[in-house]
């Protein structure tokens, strides 16, 4: 409806549609800006008659609709954005921090460094296992941050010591972005390409109105019709995109369901199973003993995702308070919720336990 509606308005607001049926190579240095439209409601009974009037028109539709463009762009974007949430992935701790992968298809070995203008001179320093590159055809992620420029190289052959042309190896450059999924390809002619969710989708975009246009060429429209045209195309090419991430959605998360039917019983079934090494420690006071100075705990931390968390804590709870849940148990299987406002010894003990876990909850999910 947005992009119906800023169509709708771009036509509105202009005064000629004839300036653009009339383009001809008379007049191909006029503008994109410079084009203007009128609706049919201006124009009556104006139709395109030919390929190419209609093929201009929508030209000059696209031009003057930046906007609806930037809509599309958006929608498009989503579903890019829908597949890091189909995989998982997480806004990490740093937030200037950026992956980029490196495609190599220079078809020679590169190395890539980092370029530290701190230092004077200018320092560099390679991304590489002891500066050896990375051959034709690897692909290489590199962990980065926002601003960190980098400069890739041709390295000189093993056998001939030389580079493609004798005497100069060739060099590029890309500066890390704040853009997620980023993508740096190499290719035969040492172009660097820099690609990332915001220019995938642009390009995805690209096509879909390409594929539009193709469709509607053959069609004598009015400025209206066209508008109605585009947005109905434009609203089941979208849709159609958005149902095949929807597809990959629901197939990465029967996947996640079946290895995690496979590996849970394997991983919690192996008592010789090694536990992770933590990757942060997290500390907090709590006091469990009356008129006792607070005991010092901490979290030791494995996993940490918006929506999952795996920690443990050595020694959380007391032989005594053990103890305590033991003798409140009635049936064998769990400890009633009375127990905790209880004035007996084991009562206040409970108490006590209960009082820890809420502080832990708190501490652990940052209430």
């Amino acid at each position: 409806a947005v992009l119906k509606s800023t169509l709708l308005l771009c036509a509105r607001e202009t005064t000629e549609i004839s300036t653009i049926a009339t383009r001809d190579s008379r007049s191909t240095n006029t503008p994109p800006s410079a084009i203007k439209i009128t609706s049919s409601m201006e124009s009556p009974g104006h139709q395109y008659q030919s390929k190419r009037q209609v093929r201009n028109a929508m030209n000059g539709l696209f031009f003057s609709v930046p906007i609806a463009y930037i809509i599309l762009l958006g929608v498009v974007s989503f579903s890019c954005l829908s597949d890091a949430a189909i995989l998982g992935m997480s806004r990490r701790e740093a937030p200037n921090a950026r992956n980029v992968v490196i495609h190599n298809k220079s078809g020679r070995r590169i190395d890539v460094f980092w370029i530290n203008r701190s230092t004077q001179p200018i320092s560099y320093h390679t991304n590489s296992e002891n500066g050896e590159g990375y051959p034709y055809g690897a692909s290489q992620g590199i962990n980065s941050y926002i601003g960190h420029e980098f400069e890739i190289r041709e390295m000189p052959s093993k056998k001939t010591g030389e580079c493609l042309v004798p005497g100069k190896c060739r060099k590029g450059y890309f500066q890390v972005n704040d853009q997620e999924g980023q993508k740096v390809t190499i290719d035969k002619d040492f172009i660097v390409k820099h690609e990332d969710d915001r220019t995938k989708a642009r390009d995805q975009a690209d096509k879909l109105l390409l594929k539009c246009q193709e469709q509607l060429i053959d069609q004598s429209l009015d400025a209206m019709q066209l508008i109605d045209a585009i947005t109905e195309c434009m609203e089941h090419k979208v849709n159609e995109t958005l149902g095949q991430r929807e597809e990959e959605r629901n197939f990465q998360s029967q996947l996640r369901h079946d290895m995690a039917e496979d590996l849970v019983p394997y991983a919690c079934g192996d008592t010789e199973f090694e536990t992770s090494t933590e990757f942060v420690n997290r500390t907090f006071h709590f006091r469990d003993i009356p008129d006792q100075a607070p005991r010092k705990f901490q979290l030791q931390v494995f996993h940490e995702r918006p929506t999952s968390t795996i920690f443990q804590i050595q020694n959380f709870t007391r032989p005594e308070e053990c103890e305590a849940l033991k003798f409140f148990i009635e049936d064998g299987t769990q400890v009633p919720f009375t127990a905790v406002n209880d004035r007996t010894k084991q009562g206040k003990l409970v108490h006590t336990l209960a009082s820890k876990f809420y502080e832990l909850a708190r501490i652990a999910l940052g209430w």
